[in-house]
């Protein structure tokens, strides 16, 4: 059976992806497996970091590309739209360093992961990443000739790249108010303490996640989280559309697994229902102060997606670090995540 590559949902963290990716599971012609790709993505990452010597950074991780509320031109990021398409080969190493970083933080979500047939046969990224994709769907479901894809959180940068290696793939961008996005953050321990990240982490990738699904806007499928709730059914049937799937009436949404699911929402509320409306949560969960903030930083990306925002005054500088802090405190943060408590320099990148 050939091997294709159909589909990408991409979107932030907290903002609708796993639904969205269980619409999609929901019909028998279509397949979307969950986040495992955003650490090859990060492989990838440190693969071209390391072969191209104009970039001085390496760093397995990904970054938010933000300065001065604009996408600045960094060599990384020009030079994913100019050079790369997935094509350069992945090392045996790199293959199992892949797995096993699943083994390693993604196993409650991938409990099959030891079925998963790693191939020594030489081959690129691009070629790896869809070998991956089919040995997901093989050892999870049960369907055969469907429309196959992946869900990809905090990687807008990629987009350019993917439409290069798979040139009929289809791009769904999902976006949804950041103060939602912070409140279910934030309250989202029961994926761990890792999901947690500083308040201004958010903040620059849901602007990074904004802008440039501005700048390509023109390959993307764009679907506001809020409409997807508010008007399921046409959202739905829209969505089946655009991936060429027939439409049908959803009555329980399935998984990876071919299972029954329930949303995975991070509030406490009753999850026996097709759709959970949060969408006014975060006034109940984040105080008036923080929410304050967050649409003064943000202000700008609110009003152009239509969200209300509730302050329009200027904060003074010290106020938001004190805010922030006290946030931020709650919780301790890896290495990685620590330029975001610089409040100063982040600060001077926001206002």
């Amino acid at each position: 059976m050939k091997k294709n590559f159909d589909f990408l949902i991409i979107g932030n963290f907290r903002s609708g992806t796993s639904f969205l990716s269980n619409i999609i599971n929901s019909n028998k012609r279509g397949y979307c497996v969950y986040d495992p790709f955003i650490f090859l993505i990060k492989i990838y990452n440190l693969h071209i970091q390391k072969k191209n010597k104009s970039i001085s950074s390496i760093n397995i991780d990904l970054d938010h590309y933000i300065k001065n509320n604009k996408i600045y031109e960094n060599s990384l990021f020009t030079n994913l739209k100019k050079k790369f398409s997935f094509k350069e080969n992945i090392s045996i190493k790199d293959r199992f360093l892949f797995i096993n970083i699943l083994k390693k933080i993604k196993s409650y979500q991938h409990p099959n992961l030891k079925e998963i047939l790693i191939t020594k046969k030489k081959m690129s990224f691009r070629i790896f990443f869809k070998h991956c994709l089919h040995e997901f769907k093989r050892v999870n479901s049960k369907k055969t000739q469907v429309v196959t894809g992946t869900k990809i959180s905090w990687c807008e940068e990629y987009i350019p790249v993917f439409k290069k290696a798979y040139p009929k793939i289809k791009i769904l961008f999902i976006y949804r108010d950041i103060k939602s996005i912070i409140s279910s953050a934030i309250n989202s321990e029961k994926f761990g303490k890792k999901a947690v990240r500083p308040i201004l982490y958010y903040i620059f990738f849901w602007k990074k996640s904004i802008l440039l699904s501005r700048k390509y806007k023109n390959h993307l499928y764009i679907i506001k989280y809020e409409k997807l709730i508010s008007k399921f059914n046409q959202e739905a049937k829209n969505i089946y559309k655009y991936l060429g799937l027939k439409n049908i009436k959803i009555k329980k949404l399935y998984d990876q697994f071919d299972f029954f699911w329930t949303p995975n929402t991070s509030y406490k509320v009753k999850r026996n229902k097709k759709i959970i409306d949060t969408q006014k949560h975060y006034k109940k969960m984040l105080d008036k102060e923080l929410i304050d903030i967050i649409d003064y930083l943000c202000k700008d990306e609110l009003n152009l997606l239509g969200y209300k925002v509730n302050n329009k005054k200027k904060i003074n500088k010290n106020i938001i670090k004190k805010i922030l802090k006290k946030y931020d405190s709650k919780n301790i943060f890896g290495r990685k995540y620590r330029k975001y408590l610089n409040y100063n320099k982040c600060l001077d990148n926001l206002i």
